[in-house]
């Protein structure tokens, strides 16, 4: 059987890695976050790209472009080192091509990874926007419909309890919040149109997280909202995870 994508999507600081790394954790699903897989791989540039070679870390270490003399010894350049020419071209944003990039390699590695009882993957939850260039990205769009669990989760959250958790996890506030607005900005033009692209593929089941819940309301409500999907009833059933 196949990979099933179930695809977490919602505004920011709406719970969707939060949520979604723990609904992964207590069915066995597989779990992508968009947001730590981009700041995973720059992470791993401003530590110098330890297990690459000399000449591609010296290149690191001086936020220089790597030539192409040393990219053609890999029959896909990883997206690390897309990233950072990206970053050393001063070329800001996530590129349809990175994020692509990114999200493939992902997906690779969990069809690759078998579950700790001998079995493959099943189900992949990946949550994010799908946003590249400030719209919504066509091309990540086509991988997660190619793969569609036919299943859309829309975590909702009050603006104003949003904007505390974002600010929360920063630091400068002023600056935080204007970034934060700016974000939601683009996701009051887009968000909306992506559920709809997605609706086409299946179900989509919609979860408010107020601002008096903690993580486990937040969960249960999550819960009792996919409990009475068809959708995910099916999932649990192809996974193990089903009476």
């Amino acid at each position: 059987m196949s990979v099933q994508i179930v695809y977490i999507t919602g505004a920011t600081a709406c719970g969707k890695t939060t949520l979604g790394k723990r609904l992964a954790k207590n069915y066995g699903f597989y779990h992508i976050s968009m947001g730590d897989l981009r700041r995973a791989h720059l992470d791993s540039i401003k530590l110098g790209l330890p297990h690459m070679d000399e000449a591609i870390r010296e290149h690191v270490r001086a936020g220089t472009v790597i030539p192409e003399t040393l990219l053609t010894q890999y029959h896909t350049v990883p997206a690390v080192l897309q990233y950072h020419n990206q970053r050393a071209s001063h070329i800001r944003g996530w590129t349809t091509n990175l994020a692509v990039k990114m999200i493939n390699e992902s997906l690779a590695l969990a069809r690759a990874v078998p579950k700790w009882e001998g079995e493959s993957v099943k189900v992949i939850l990946l949550d994010g926007l799908p946003l590249t260039g400030g719209k919504v990205s066509a091309e990540l769009v086509d991988i997660y419909k190619a793969e569609s669990a036919g299943l859309t989760i829309v975590l909702e959250s009050d603006r104003d309890v949003a904007k505390q958790r974002y600010l929360e996890r920063m630091r400068l506030v002023t600056e935080n919040a204007e970034r934060f607005e700016s974000r939601m900005e683009l996701t009051d033009r887009i968000l909306e149109d992506f559920i709809e692209l997605m609706a086409g593929t299946g179900e989509v089941v919609r979860s408010k997280n107020d601002g008096d819940m903690n993580l486990y309301d937040a969960y249960d409500t999550l819960l009792s909202n996919l409990n009475k999907s068809k959708t995910w009833q099916t999932l649990l059933q192809i996974s193990g995870n089903g009476s």
